[in-house]
């Protein structure tokens, strides 16, 4: 392209939802766009269409993010197409919900592997900060994706029915996560490291309930 690139952006996750709008609005910011999938996909291969209509480049690289060896193959593959690498965006990830007390509560391992995130982010930052890095997590919370809906659908059975409301009776879009996302690797951001960004306008519910009354739920 002949327009001023701000350098090569990597989505992870980039076939639908959140995903999606991200690879789209860095595109728009001036970003060549690698795009990450776990299997092609139509709505990967529309989204590159989308995206060179903006004048910048983009390509599939299919990866499952679980395997080291295939996210190497993928960042490789990323330089060697596009010729480096500025914004990694590790946005993939999947929820399959299920009771706490059955054991094998897989929506508790979730909500774990995000805290995670956050001590990883500032551990991250710390050691990447004599490179000129900045590490940022962004936790959309409810955001209004196909994963979201088919997630409050399979809670309905073990969740009170209010904790799957948004705070304000409203979910966020995939576009303001991307806004937000946009800010965070721009320039103007460099100040910002080690930081995970949210709002309580895209948490969960969860006011209503005080500790006792979780307590005496736990224990039923």
């Amino acid at each position: 392209s002949s327009q001023m690139t701000l350098g090569v952006a990597l989505v992870t996750g980039a076939g639908r939802g959140i995903g999606r709008a991200i690879a789209l609005r860095l595109a728009k910011d001036g970003f060549n766009i690698a795009l990450n999938d776990i299997r092609q996909t139509d709505g990967l291969e529309d989204l590159k269409k989308e995206i060179k209509k903006t004048g910048r480049e983009a390509f599939e690289c299919i990866a499952d993010v679980s395997k080291e060896v295939q996210v190497r193959s993928m960042v490789d593959a990323t330089v060697n197409q596009l010729g480096g690498l500025d914004v990694m965006v590790a946005n993939a990830g999947i929820c399959v919900p299920k009771p706490f007390m059955e054991g094998n509560d897989l929506l508790t391992l979730y909500c774990a592997t995000k805290f995670a995130v956050r001590s990883l982010t500032q551990s991250a930052a710390l050691a990447l900060k004599p490179h000129g890095i900045t590490v940022n997590a962004y936790a959309p919370g409810l955001v209004d994706t196909a994963m979201v809906a088919n997630l409050r659908e399979d809670m309905k059975n073990f969740v009170e029915p209010s904790m799957l409301d948004a705070t304000y009776g409203q979910m966020g879009s995939p576009d303001q996560i991307a806004k937000l996302v946009s800010y965070l690797a721009c320039k103007e951001a460099q100040f910002i490291t080690g930081k995970a960004c949210t709002s309580p306008l895209f948490q969960f519910r969860c006011e209503p309930y005080s500790l006792g009354e979780t307590i005496d739920q736990a224990r039923v």
